[in-house]
């Protein structure tokens, strides 16, 4: 994976920095506290992700975590000026599962995709707030075009999840989204407003709504960014 500073909105993104303190293994275990609720729509103001703890067995491709087992955990950016950003591409052989599903979305979940659709793409990411005191962020993935001409992801979806890594029980999830209300585009995704408190951590599940690599539906270019919203 390489970090590159992305731009959107006029903004420059620093590259998500390399710092692994609040590294954890992720194979086992329940995430913090329980959840202050989950989110349907773009909002999520309220949401308390866990206080500590790791979020269950971690599937598919961790960020710089690698696959499974253990994902490495980074530092949140505490200035609202320097975000956190980081990109990437859904491919054919991108790893996939069945995400929660629900209409609307809720968390947490009450099923996962069924057996009749098809697994849909996911990239991973845990952050973790090494502070001693409690922060507030935005999530949120966006479809560009991308650096190389890769074509813009068609349908972003993300899922948040508290501690480090997917919960043992997907369903289980903090807040997700998928079209943001009222937006120029439906192809953006964001969660606003998720207090992270002291030693917490979240996990980022960049995702999309369906996927057939035959005619590159749920296949495209995203950009993934975490802004302090103190």
């Amino acid at each position: 994976m390489t970090w590159r500073t992305a731009t959107w909105g006029g903004v420059a993104a620093a590259a998500l920095i390399a710092a692994s303190s609040c590294s954890e293994d992720s194979s086992g275990g329940e995430g913090g506290a329980a959840a202050g609720g989950g989110s349907a729509g773009s909002g999520g103001q309220g949401l308390t992700a866990g206080a500590g703890g790791s979020g269950g067995t971690s599937t598919g491709t961790g960020g710089a975590g690698g696959e499974g087992g253990s994902l490495e955990c980074f530092n949140f950016s505490d200035d609202p000026d320097i975000p956190l950003a980081l990109d990437g591409t859904f491919v054919a052989s991108s790893p996939t599962w069945k995400r929660p599903h629900d209409d609307p979305p809720v968390c947490p979940a009450t099923a996962l995709l069924p057996d009749s659709a098809a697994e849909v793409p996911q990239v991973v990411y845990a952050f973790c707030n090494p502070d001693s005191v409690s922060h507030t962020y935005d999530f949120e993935m966006l479809a560009q075009d991308g650096p190389n001409d890769e074509p813009p992801l068609d349908d972003p979806y993300l899922v948040l999840y508290q501690g480090i890594g997917i919960a043992s029980d997907p369903l289980q999830c903090l807040a997700v989204n998928d079209d943001i209300p009222d937006a120029m585009t439906v192809k953006d995704s964001e969660i606003l407003g998720v207090t992270v408190p002291a030693g917490g951590a979240v996990t980022m599940v960049g995702t999309t709504f369906t996927f057939d690599p035959g005619d590159g539906t749920g296949m495209g270019y995203y950009v993934l960014v975490v802004t302090n919203a103190d």
